[in-house]
């Protein structure tokens, strides 16, 4: 059995974060379902221009799976949805085959200590820009506090939960719904 499952991605940790998983992936879902963790790996030398600086197959981003559901953006391939993540300068990952899916049976496999890891929630985010650096990771644990413009966390846990409303009935990612209140 797989405890961890490494995706390669050209995606940033924002997108992935307001997305509340990691979208698009040709895998098993009754295998993937199994994993306790999703780790995404940077893609840096892809088709795409990738959205984040980390270097090449370093790991970014630790998730704690909570489900495999179909993906809203390509047919017959799968959403890894995450419960909590945790924000690393992680190592270098030995991907070893053409696939930019892998899997591991253990964190510390690909030089993670999961001890180490800063857990948050995902219900938390609130915004679209989460931290992608380290060093501005910390900014990110008072994401759940009040916001400069004085709404308050239940204001802004209802406008995530009608936008994740939004882009579930319509088939499309978290990032591509916005929400604009005019007072």
């Amino acid at each position: 059995m797989a405890e961890v499952l490494t995706v390669l991605t050209f995606k940033s940790t924002s997108h992935i974060l307001n997305c509340r998983g990691t979208e698009s992936w040709k895998i098993s879902r009754h295998r993937a379902r199994r994993c306790a963790y999703v780790v995404c790996v940077r893609h840096q030398q892809g088709p795409h221009k990738a959205e984040g600086n980390e270097p090449h197959k370093h790991a970014f981003l630790v998730g704690k799976v909570s489900d495999v559901v179909p993906s809203s953006e390509t047919e017959g391939r799968f959403r890894v949805e995450m419960s909590e993540y945790a924000i690393i300068d992680g190592p270098y990952v030995p991907l070893n085959s053409a696939s930019p899916t892998q899997y591991f049976p253990y964190l510390s496999s690909i030089g993670i200590d999961a001890a180490k890891l800063d857990w948050k929630p995902i219900s938390e985010i609130l915004g679209e820009d989460v931290s992608t650096s380290p060093v501005n990771a910390l900014a990110a644990e008072d994401v759940h506090e009040d916001v400069d413009d004085g709404e308050d966390i239940s204001t802004m846990s209802l406008l995530m939960q009608a936008k994740k409303l939004v882009a579930d009935g319509l088939h499309v990612p978290l990032s591509s719904v916005e929400i604009i209140i005019r007072a």
